[in-house]
């Protein structure tokens, strides 16, 4: 890539891991981790198809039509059931870079985008990777997913273990959720039973009160519809804009953009017990480290990464 545009992307070319992104919006990724069993659906402005047919080119409209009047970018609603128990201190979204950036712009560009970073979102911690070598970038970039949430909808479902994920598939099918979802948080107990909270009312306490993280925890038994939107990214191009527009295929050398969520280093989890009640805390395994992740990438644009989920 030259130093003052990166790749040209073709906008109708966005892959969602292996997997075209379907334009129309509606399709629901179906997936299962050691910790979360859900699905994922995933909308992007502007975003077409080449030659659609007149079904296919209504379900875009229909997409589209949830952007109108609104700045975002993007949506993308995860919603399904917890399989362990882990409090919210250990549940985090972010993003990783195990290769270094290139091209980065000078010391005033990069403070700028932290600065606009940690204005959208306080909580953002944002860390040198341990093993990058000497002028490289490796970074990580993590918040607890409780207070980076735009909307968090709790429905509980009266039910334990493979019965709440049975009753979980069985509210899935039966309905989707609106194109606006509703914060619904009084479930989780506390203050949030006491009255009913915002979204940025429960942003707000969990970013002010760190301690407040260890006293909560994502249960099973209880169906979760996590709403995520942006709109300083335009995943189409990979254009973030700031203020200042910045080409991201630039700096990103070859690595995609992730949506994820995944546990702490020093997470814990309790496992359901099938006699009810729980069993004691214990660490989480390697292959626990992820509940879903999921990488953006386009052809034009290849990765050195694998993966869909891990």
């Amino acid at each position: 890539a030259n130093q003052k545009k990166g790749v040209a992307l073709d906008p109708t070319d966005l892959n969602v891991g292996t997997v075209a992104l379907d334009p129309a919006g509606e399709a629901w990724l179906e997936f299962e981790t050691a910790l979360f069993k859900g699905q994922m659906r995933i909308r992007v402005r502007g975003a077409q198809k080449k030659d659609p047919t007149a079904e296919e080119q209504e379900g875009i409209a229909a997409v589209q039509d949830y952007f109108e009047g609104y700045r975002r970018k993007s949506q993308i609603v995860v919603r399904g059931v917890f399989k362990q128990e882990v409090q919210f201190k250990h549940v985090l979204t972010g993003q990783e870079f195990d290769q270094p950036l290139l091209n980065l712009p000078g010391g005033t560009i990069q403070s700028l985008v932290v600065k606009w970073a940690k204005f959208l979102n306080p909580a953002l911690a944002i860390h040198r990777n341990p093993a990058a070598a000497e002028g490289e970038q490796f970074l990580t970039v993590y918040s607890p997913l409780v207070s980076s949430l735009q909307v968090m909808n709790l429905q509980p479902l009266g039910a334990d273990g493979a019965g709440a994920e049975e009753a979980a598939r069985a509210e899935m099918a039966r309905a989707l959720p609106p194109d606006h979802i509703a914060e619904a948080t009084r479930p989780l107990g506390g203050v949030f039973a006491e009255r009913a909270v915002s979204s940025a009312q429960r942003q707000q306490h969990f970013r002010q009160r760190d301690s407040e993280l260890s006293g909560y925890s994502f249960k099973p038994g209880v169906l979760y519809t996590f709403d995520t939107y942006q709109h300083g990214l335009d995943l189409l191009t990979m254009e973030l804009d700031i203020g200042i527009k910045l080409d991201l295929t630039r700096f990103l050398n070859h690595q995609p953009l992730l949506f994820m969520a995944k546990l702490a280093p020093e997470a814990t989890i309790v496992p359901p017990s099938s006699e009810g009640g729980q069993q004691p805390a214990r660490p989480a395994s390697k292959h626990e480290q992820y509940l879903w992740k999921l990488d953006f990438r386009h052809n034009e644009c290849p990765i050195r990464t694998k993966a869909l989920w891990s």
